[in-house]
C-alpha cells in the first residue's frame, strides 16, 4: 500500500521527479546540439513543404548568400536532389545583407515586378554589382514579392484559446524547365 504524503503518494512524487530530471537532460542535450552545427542538421528531412514554409516565414535579410538554411530551401523548392546537404560558396563581396536586399528589391521594383531573376541580375551586373550566389538571392526576392506571387485563397487557422487567424496563401512561380541557379 502506498504511503500518502499530502495529496500525493511517495511513489508518484518520485516518478514525477525522475520524469522532470529526464526531460531536463533531454532539453539540455537538444540545446547543446543547436550550438554545435555539426551535430544538428539544418533540416530534419528533405520535405519540400519545410523549405516552402521557410521561404514564407524567414526574415527578409536571410538572403541565400548569407544564410545556409535559405540557400538550401531555395534548392529544395526547385526540386534539387539532396538539397539539405548543399553548401553555399562564401560571399566575399563585402556588400552587407541589408544593402544586397535593397539592391535586389529596387531592381525588381524598377522592372515593375515583371523582371524575374535574370532581369534583376542583368540590371545589377550593368551597374557593376556582383556577388556569389546573386542568382539565388534574386530568386529569393522574386519569390517573396507579394506583387509577383499569385494569391490563391485564404486559410483559417485555429490557434489556442479559441482564437483564429486568416492567413493568405500564395502560389509561387514554378522552378521547372532549366531554371538553374
Amino acid at each position: 500500500m502506498n504511503q500518502k504524503q499530502g495529496s500525493q503518494c511517495k511513489e508518484c512524487c518520485k516518478t514525477r521527479a525522475e520524469n522532470a530530471d529526464a526531460e531536463f537532460a533531454k532539453a539540455k542535450a537538444a540545446a547543446k546540439q543547436v550550438l554545435d552545427p555539426a551535430a544538428s542538421p539544418t533540416w530534419p528531412s528533405e520535405d519540400k513543404t519545410l523549405a516552402q514554409r521557410w521561404l514564407i516565414e524567414a526574415p527578409l535579410l536571410a538572403l541565400p548568400s548569407e544564410n545556409l538554411k535559405s540557400y538550401q530551401a531555395m534548392h529544395g523548392i526547385r526540386g534539387a536532389q539532396k538539397w539539405t546537404t548543399k553548401q553555399a560558396q562564401p560571399d566575399q563581396s563585402g556588400i552587407p545583407p541589408k544593402r544586397k536586399h535593397e539592391l535586389l528589391t529596387t531592381a525588381h521594383e524598377e522592372l515593375s515586378h515583371t523582371g524575374g531573376r535574370n532581369a534583376i541580375i542583368t540590371a545589377l551586373t550593368e551597374e557593376g554589382k556582383k556577388w556569389n550566389n546573386m542568382a539565388v538571392d534574386a530568386q529569393w526576392v522574386v519569390n517573396r514579392c507579394e506583387a509577383t506571387t499569385t494569391e490563391v485563397g485564404f486559410v483559417l487557422y485555429n490557434y489556442p484559446k479559441n482564437t483564429q487567424k486568416i492567413v493568405r496563401v500564395f502560389h509561387y512561380p514554378s522552378f521547372s524547365g532549366g531554371n538553374q541557379f
